[in-house]
């Protein structure tokens, strides 16, 4: 009977530590289904309507994702199906958009924009979020909750306008 309590008392310490003392790591980045072929380097071009401002803000993004992270590089190429553009929606209610081709698998040509209806694409730093978080997308990131660039939140890009870990850590582990 002495042995009991102990072996009771030793499970009970083990599975508390168990539970308590072992923390898993939680990842706050999703994936859209889709990612840049097997390619080093996406390679992008400017599209016929961008603003000058918007050129300015993707350049900034562009800039921060590479600096990020080195499983994916942008390079300018005139040749290039990845296009970078601007366009005016005022019933569409986006900042910005990215449509990729195939929908699912090795991205073929895709496309990011910054909607010139807002006044916040053009400024100097929600427009950097704005255009990273477009960028994200190319690189094959989906949506998050969380306090990242992948949030689709508006107000998150007074605040958020590079790359955050989990966003770095979404492209480390899709690449």
């Amino acid at each position: 009977m002495n042995g009991i309590p102990s072996k009771m008392m030793f499970t009970l310490l083990f599975a508390l530590v168990m539970v308590f003392g072992v923390v898993a790591e939680v990842y706050a980045y999703g994936w859209t289904g889709a990612k840049q072929c097997h390619y080093y380097y996406v390679k992008f071009r400017w599209g016929g309507n961008i603003s000058n401002n918007h050129k300015t803000n993707f350049s900034a993004a562009l800039k921060n994702w590479n600096n990020a992270q080195n499983k994916r590089h942008f390079v300018g190429d005139n040749n290039a199906s990845g296009v970078l553009d601007s366009y005016y929606s005022s019933t569409q209610g986006y900042y910005g958009t990215t449509t990729w081709t195939p929908a699912t698998g090795c991205i073929d040509a895709w496309a990011s924009k910054m909607n010139k209806y807002y006044y916040a694409t053009s400024d100097p730093f929600s427009g950097q979020g704005v255009g990273g978080h477009e960028l994200g997308h190319a690189l094959g990131l989906g949506h998050t909750n969380y306090w990242v660039l992948m949030n689709p939140g508006r107000e998150i890009y007074n605040d958020v306008w590079t790359p955050q870990p989990d966003d770095i850590k979404g492209v480390n582990n899709l690449y």
